[in-house]
C-alpha cells in the first residue's frame, strides 16, 4: 500500500527505475490497482542483466477504492470523508479486453 499511496501523490505518468519498486509496480498492476507498462525483466545490459524502467500510467478506480478502505481502517474515519482525498479525473477504467 505504501507504493500505491506514493503513486497517488505523484504526477503521472511516472517512470520507475529501481528494480524493487518495479516489482511493486508489477504487483499493483497485476492486482488491477494501476495501469503500467512494464518491460520484460532480465534485459541484457553492459553490466549483465538488468531491468528497463516501468511507466505507471494511471491509478484505477479499484486502486483508489483500496486506498480509501485502507485509510478508513487505519484512521477510523468514514470512507466517504476520505473519498475526496483520492478522487481524480483519471479514475476511469479501461474497457475490458475480453
Amino acid at each position: 500500500m505504501d507504493m500505491l499511496r506514493k503513486l497517488v501523490n505523484s504526477e503521472l505518468p511516472l517512470c520507475v527505475a529501481d528494480t524493487y519498486q518495479i516489482d511493486l509496480v508489477r504487483v499493483l498492476d497485476a492486482a488491477g490497482c494501476i495501469v503500467a507498462v512494464i518491460p520484460a525483466a532480465d534485459v541484457a545490459t553492459e553490466d549483465g542483466e538488468g531491468q528497463d524502467p516501468a511507466t505507471v500510467l494511471k491509478i484505477t478506480a479499484h486502486g483508489r477504492r483500496k486506498l480509501i478502505r485502507e485509510a478508513s481502517r487505519r484512521t477510523g474515519l468514514d470512507s466517504t470523508a476520505l473519498a475526496g482525498r483520492y478522487a481524480k479525473a483519471d479514475v476511469t477504467e479501461l474497457p475490458s479486453q475480453e
